[in-house]
This record gives C-alpha cells, sequence and structure tokens, in this order.
C-alpha cells in the first residue's frame, strides 16, 4: 500500500514528485478518523501539521472535491471522482508504504484460491 498526498493544482506542493512528512510540517490538512494505522502514523510524523478531523466517509469525500487544503489518499482505496481535479504525490517516507502479507498452511490452498487469485492479479497490476 502506498500514501499518497492529495492537493489541488494550485497547491504550491503540486509541483513535487514526492514528498516527505517533513514536508507537511505547518500545514493544515483534512484527515479521515477511521483511516486504521495511517492515522497514529500520521500524528507521529506530522506533530506541527493540523488536522480538521472528519468521522464521516461521505463528507468526508465532499470537503475533499471542494477544498483547497491538502488530504491523503492510498492506492488501495483510489477514489477516482474524489480525486478528480486533484494532484497525486507519493510519500518517499518508509512508513507511508507498507507492505503486507498474507500467510495460509499449504493444506488451505485450495480453499483460499479464488481469494489467491484475486491477490495475485492485484499485485501484478500494482
Amino acid at each position: 500500500e502506498h500514501l499518497l498526498l492529495s492537493v489541488p493544482p494550485a497547491h504550491p506542493l503540486a509541483m513535487y514528485q514526492n514528498v516527505s512528512f517533513a514536508d507537511l510540517a505547518g500545514e493544515t490538512m483534512l484527515l479521515f478518523t477511521e483511516i486504521g494505522f495511517w492515522r497514529e502514523i500520521c500524528e507521529q510524523k506530522m506533530p506541527h501539521t493540523q488536522f480538521i478531523m472528519q468521522q464521516e466517509a461521505a463528507t468526508f469525500s465532499s470537503l475533499v472535491k471542494v477544498s483547497v487544503l491538502p488530504a491523503f489518499a492510498s492506492d488501495l482505496a483510489l477514489d477516482q471522482e474524489e480525486q478528480k481535479n486533484r494532484v497525486l504525490i507519493p510519500i518517499r517516507d518508509m512508513e507511508a508504504n507498507p507492505t503486507f502479507y498474507c500467510v495460509f498452511h499449504k493444506k488451505d490452498e485450495v480453499r483460499f484460491a479464488v481469494f489467491l487469485d484475486k491477490l495475485m492479479s492485484w499485485n501484478n497490476w500494482h
């Protein structure tokens, strides 16, 4: 998974090829509260960033569409409509690019065959 910075085209960071969490110090950003481990990473890595928290997914999406404020997006849950008029910039920090593993018993390979096929096709797609 890769965390991306989402900004409007006129934002000063929009021309960057990539950014780090340190580049976001002092920014005011929209942040969806229900993002699992990402929230803790954002708060730890960006203590000088002000977050405007939103807990309703539909409201957050609407705010991203109309706001000039930066927000985050994940390549695993990218909403193309939400990001339609925004620039997506990769975040280069190691913490913004975690690797996930799928572990199962060899004896369960047939049981998970459909899931594994989908996982492998997604992995090859990315």
